[in-house]
This record gives C-alpha cells, structure tokens and sequence, in this order.
C-alpha cells in the first residue's frame, strides 16, 4: 500500500507509535521506586501504591475522551498535550515532599498518558489494511520495552544520583523521546483512498459507533475480561519487587524481575497479534489468561530470586499476549471509523483494573504485612477471568 506515493509512511507510524508507548511503558516500573520513597517520608506501601493507581486511573479513564479528541483534531495536536503533561509530571515528582505532591505529579502523568496509547494504536490501524496484527504487535511491544529499558535503568540512576534526580533524568529523556515520536507521527489516510487500497475490508467493514458496540454481549464479555486480567497483571508488576525485597532479594537483582516481565511480554506481543490473526483471539486468551493465574498463584509457593523469575517471565507471556490480541479483535468487530473512541471505552475498563489492583494488594500488604492473601485474591480473579472469557468463546 502507498498512501501520499510514500509506502514508508506507515511503518514511520509504527516506529512514533512505539515511541510515544516506550514513555508510556517507563511508569511501569514504579514499584522499584516504592523501598526508598517509604525509606525517606515513612508512608506505607498501600500510600504510595496509590500514586500509580492515580496514575493509571487517569491514564485509563481519559482515554475515552483522547481517542475521540484524535479522530477530530488529529493524532499529532493531542500527543503534543501529552508530552508537555508526562514532562512535567515526571519533574515534579523528583520534588515532592508530601504525598499530595507525589499524588499530583502522577496526575500529570496519567493525563499525559492517556494521549500516547489509544491515539497512535488507533492510527495504526487505519491506515494497515494486511500485516495489521503484526503492525500493532511491534508498536505495543514498547510498553515492555519501556520495563527493559527503564527498570534496570532506574536502579542504576537511583544508586548513583539518587530517586529525585531518576526523576528528573526520566523527564527530560521522556521529553526528547515524544519530541522525536511527534515529529515522524503522521494524521489518518483520507478515507476515500484507504477505501481504495483496501476496497475489500472496507466491503466488510462493521464501523459501529460506542453505543452500537456496548449493545453487543461479546462486548462486554471482553471487556470483563480484560478489566480482570489488567487487575492481575498490575498488581503483580507494581508489587513483585518490593515482594522480592521483603523475602531477602537483593534490591538490583528484585528489579530484575520488572526486566523479565518487559522481555517476555516483547515476545508475546509480537507472535500475540500474529497468532490471533490465524487461530483466533479468543483462544489465544483464554490460553495466555491461564498461564497468568498459573504465575500468580505460584507466588504463594515461594519467594527466592529463581521461582520469582519464573513467575514474572509468566507474567510477561500473559500480559503481552493478551494485549496484543485485543486492538486487532477491536478492529475486526467494530471496523475503523470510531475506533479511537471504542479503543478509549476499553481502555476505561482496563484502567480500573489496573487502578485497583496495586492499591488493594498494597492495602492487604498493610492489614497483614504479607502477600500472601493479596496474591491469592489475584489468582482467583485471573481464574474469574478465564471463565468470563469461556462465555465469550460460546458466544
């Protein structure tokens, strides 16, 4: 395909797209941050916990509203607010000295979030007709990417500069990345001649507006499903280091398990959309939903640096693979036009989960300083999870 005589265009898309989630990804690994913000001001796991909730819960709940904002005004008009925000979010944080503070400049961050995920994913999609799994499946591999890259990162920075000027280091390399991301972003194909190129999917194309959507079943067996599965995986993500610390690991080699999770779910997020463009994406949920609910309640056997790799390289597999299904399952159901707009309803749904997960283990944490029931409670949700999406596959 050569939209504008450029048949390059598109995979540029895909290179902003990947960097606009790399700074997405980087807020990730905020659990490492967790041992020395309680060691400085005394709050408790469940407090601090909450900052990324806050984070997340923004992230999510704006996303909606972003999306929409992207199909009107364009794609780049909106990731430019975002770039400002998560600047600024990331600045403020390096110098907080009260938890309003901390709280506000997590805000910041989510707010600027919600403008890098759902506008560039939505964007891929319009304008990959072929290839568009796996299209996705690169681009959103930056969310781990951001948890390779920035984890190992942030305890190298931490060790030697401290966590405020972390802070501060992340801001300004977030602001160059955007800076780059924004410049090679390119708005939506005109739609007359995407029709052409594509005039077969454009035959079938559903192009079903949020209120058609949410009248479907399968719409909301899949976004049950994947507010559930969220819920998990954040948890986990957000509280598997300070778990590792807290059973006698080392803190650089805990942060290691941030690493695997990163690493496996690259994986998993490119070979996930292909795989649910052949064999379908809701038996490739169901399968990724139980190795994440396997992983979880394998937390509860033991907590030595070996078996917590394990458990977060099962993390990884699920997260990314569940991930990369979903946006190309979205199209397919829902077509093109609004998908900005449905991608944003999803992603409301994801961001609960998300949000409620860390705060709540952090909370059990708090009551009965283990984690036990926290990641037990975890587990059983991820099995509520698969069976939602069983429901799903019979429908």
């Amino acid at each position: 395909m050569n939209f504008g005589n450029k048949g390059y265009t598109r995979w540029l898309i895909v290179v902003a797209s990947f960097l606009a989630l790399l700074v997405v990804g980087a807020k990730y690994v905020f659990g490492i941050f967790i041992p020395y913000l309680h060691a400085e001001f005394g709050w408790s796991s469940a407090e601090i916990s909450l900052a990324f909730s806050i984070s997340f819960l923004f992230t999510t709940f704006l996303a909606y509203l972003m999306g929409k904002a992207s199909d009107k005004f364009g794609v780049r008009r909106v990731m430019i607010l975002g770039a400002v925000l998560v600047s600024a979010g990331y600045f403020f944080a390096g110098r907080v000295r009260s938890l309003m503070e901390l709280y506000l400049s997590f805000t910041f961050i989510g707010i600027g979030s919600s403008t890098l995920y759902v506008p560039p994913v939505s964007t891929i999609a319009r304008w990959f007709d072929k290839q568009q799994g796996l299209a996705t499946g690169i681009a959103i591999t930056a969310l781990s990417f951001g948890l390779v890259f920035f984890s190992p990162l942030a305890q190298i920075l931490i060790r030697d500069f401290g966590w405020r000027s972390t802070f501060l280091i992340f801001g300004a390399f977030i602001a160059v990345i955007l800076m780059v991301s924004i410049l090679l972003m390119k708005e939506n194909p005109d739609v007359k001649e995407f029709s052409k190129v594509s005039s077969e999917n454009a035959e079938k194309s559903i192009d079903c507006d949020v209120k058609e959507a949410m009248r479907r079943r399968p719409f909301w067996y899949f976004y049950l499903t994947l507010a559930l599965a969220s819920f998990g995986v954040f948890a986990i993500t957000v509280h598997i280091v300070p778990f590792a610390i807290k059973n006698g690991v080392e803190e650089f080699q805990a942060s290691i398990a941030l690493f695997l999770v990163g690493i496996f779910s690259i994986l998993t997020r490119i070979l996930g959309g292909w795989m649910a463009e052949k064999l379908g994406v809701v038996k490739m949920l169901i399968i990724f939903l139980c190795v994440q609910a396997i992983s979880t309640f394998g937390l509860l056997i033991s907590g030595g640096t070996l078996f917590v790799y394990l458990v977060a390289s099962g993390i990884g597999i699920a997260w990314g693979g569940w991930a990369a299904a979903y946006p190309v399952t979205l199209r397919k159901f829902f077509g093109t036009k609004n998908l900005g707009a449905i991608m944003g309803a999803y992603e409301l749904g994801i961001g609960m989960g998300g949000m409620a997960g860390p705060a709540i283990v952090g909370y059990i944490f708090d009551i009965f300083n283990t984690y036990a029931l926290a990641f037990l409670l975890c587990g059983f949700i991820d099995t509520l999870a698969i069976l939602i999406s069983i429901l799903l596959k019979r429908s």
